[in-house]
């Protein structure tokens, strides 16, 4: 909630562009709720935290 809104936007290194992370995000999220192919869990199509949350997840 770090941009007032429970969406999955993480906290910004100083270097990082916000927009273009809202763009990569957005982008990977939509072809995710369209395509599903990619092994991740099915809840992350329910919305962009949850879509974050399962990345991270796998991440670590």
């Amino acid at each position: 909630m770090m941009n007032g809104r429970a969406n999955g936007f993480p906290p910004m290194q100083p270097n990082m562009d916000p927009a273009n992370w809202t763009q990569i995000m957005s982008r990977d999220f939509e072809d995710f709720q369209t395509h599903r192919k990619s092994g991740l869990d099915r809840y992350g199509a329910t919305n962009p935290a949850e879509f974050f949350a399962v990345l991270s997840e796998v991440f670590f």
